[in-house]
């Protein structure tokens, strides 16, 4: 049965799924609370950060933060298999974070360092610029400058790490030498380069990512990359329409995505992004990239697939027919042939739940759940305070109204994550009219 987190009186949500949002004894669910969600946010905008107790299902408020997005919340999360827990805040001007002891519902250290993938075995949190990621129009923070702004492809900025007894931070791969990495030289575009999406692997040795650009003809052409938490052995996995992913345990990827490095080199031609006849041609690039895409897809049309983290670049598909359609999987904790996923909604706004069995390729869908039709009003807030830093370049391929629904609260993908012991799925929907963290146990489905 689908039950409700806590109350409707005001808006909860959570955000990505490759996080846990329970402590280690299932007593605790970690989340966010806001009034309005009708809007991006504007810089330095309040919002409430803590977790509910299950035993109350009372929401209990921690401190009030403005480092977050609607799609992946302020990275919240637990460190290891205690009860404290991290989230990103601004901190003396800079982008850092808090860890909170629920014993007492105190912060007992800032770092002054965000975190978005914590790992316990070192201490080490790891994270990426996220002015910069706002500027990009992704899902980075408003309020805080780029100090890489000047620089497409900047050997300054890029992963980082930051330890949370000691405090050091460093850098441990540069976009400079992540644009270069598999390539004959980095791809310049006269767009910004940047990273997101960091993911450990489940023995926490490895850090899965996206790399990203935009190109001339409109598009974005994504790298699925990876690289030792010491910053070696950086590795492009794949490169074309990639999408989200899971860990399926050290060695394999599961993404949704294109074997398109062929269409993708080619867009990113002299051809493709000549800027001497730019507008003449730009007619030109339009219909040769749809023609282009129309013959790939007719032959390589997206699916799921496992990219193994190795010296071979072969994808494999898999789950065809059975999975179709882009989502948000998280492979199970504890039951590891089991996949939580999604859909994004389809023509009636129509989402839907689903376990996946890797092993037996077999498919649980669990419920579907509805969109609302609300939208922001452009008339209602300041166009100009939540494309705050935005960067010119990319206002002009990204239409105001669409950059205003998902980068607002009314844009609400299910994003499920699981429990911390593996049996219950959580997820944020907004089907009853406010947004909402609900739960389903699945614990029959999966022994």
């Amino acid at each position: 049965m689908i039950e409700l987190i806590g109350k409707q009186e005001s808006n909860h949500f959570f955000g990505f799924h490759d996080l846990l949002i329970t402590n280690k004894e299932e007593t605790k669910i970690l989340a966010m609370e806001i009034d309005d969600i009708s809007k991006p946010p504007y810089a330095n905008e309040k919002n409430k950060i803590g977790y509910f107790d299950k035993s109350a299902n009372l929401f209990i408020i921690t401190k009030e933060g403005c480092a977050f997005n609607y799609p992946q919340g302020a990275r919240q999360q637990w460190l290891g298999a205690s009860n404290n827990f991290v989230f990103n805040d601004l901190v003396d001007k800079e982008w850092g974070s808090h860890i909170v002891d629920t014993a007492s519902n105190t912060i007992i250290k800032t770092n002054n360092f965000p975190i978005h993938s914590f790992n316990e075995n070192n201490n080490e949190g790891y994270f990426f610029n996220y002015a910069r990621v706002h500027r990009v129009g992704g899902y980075g923070y408003i309020g805080v400058d780029d100090i890489s702004k000047n620089d497409d492809i900047p050997s300054e900025c890029g992963i980082f790490s930051g330890n949370i007894k000691d405090d050091k931070v460093k850098l441990l791969i540069s976009i400079a030498e992540i644009a270069a990495c598999g390539e004959t030289k980095a791809v310049v575009t006269g767009y910004p380069h940047y990273v997101t999406h960091l993911c450990l692997n489940p023995s926490k040795k490895r850090i899965a990512f996206l790399h990203r650009y935009r190109l001339l003809d409109g598009g974005e052409n994504t790298r699925l990359m990876t690289v030792n938490i010491d910053g070696t052995d950086l590795r492009c996995l794949s490169k074309g329409f990639l999408s989200h992913f899971t860990w399926l345990n050290d060695e394999d990827l599961f993404i949704w995505g294109q074997k398109s490095a062929g269409v993708s080199n080619l867009r990113e031609s002299k051809f493709f992004n000549s800027k001497i006849v730019s507008f003449g041609i730009s007619i030109i690039k339009k219909v040769a990239r749809k023609i282009l895409t129309s013959s790939i897809n007719a032959v390589n049309k997206k699916s799921f697939l496992v990219i193994k983290d190795g010296d071979t670049k072969e994808a494999v598909k898999v789950a065809e027919g059975i999975l179709d359609e882009d989502g948000h999987p998280m492979i199970n904790p504890v039951f590891k042939d089991w996949i939580v996923n999604d859909t994004y909604p389809d023509n009636n706004g129509i989402r839907t739940l689903m376990l996946y069995n890797v092993l037996t390729n077999k498919k649980i869908e669990l419920g579907t759940f509805k969109m609302i039709d609300d939208k922001p009003n452009l008339k209602t807030f300041s166009i100009e305070k939540v494309q705050e830093g935005i960067d010119e370049r990319i206002k002009d391929k990204f239409p105001i109204d669409l950059y205003c629904f998902t980068r607002s609260g009314f844009h609400c993908d299910l994003h499920p994550r699981w429990s911390n012991n593996g049996e219950v799925v959580y997820f944020d929907s907004i089907h009853e009219g406010t947004r909402q963290i609900y739960s389903l146990d699945v614990s029959k489905y999966l022994k």
